[in-house]
């Protein structure tokens, strides 16, 4: 069975905890991550090895998600 691929929007302290458990779970994948404020979202970004998204417009058309 193929990974769940998701995007975090919003990178505030709740986010960083569940980006970390789904990282953890063995079933889902961060794939991306946006907030407005972009250094939050890079370096949550850097951490999980996934994209920079800038607008969730991007986060909702990109078919990798």
């Amino acid at each position: 069975m193929e990974a769940l691929r998701v995007a975090i929007v919003g990178a505030g302290a709740i986010a960083q905890r569940n980006a970390a458990e789904t990282a953890q779970s063995g079933v889902a994948t961060v794939v991306g991550v946006y907030d407005v404020n972009v250094k939050v979202a890079r370096d949550m970004a850097q951490r999980l090895g996934a994209k920079l998204f800038s607008s969730y417009e991007e986060v909702l058309a990109d078919p990798s998600v």
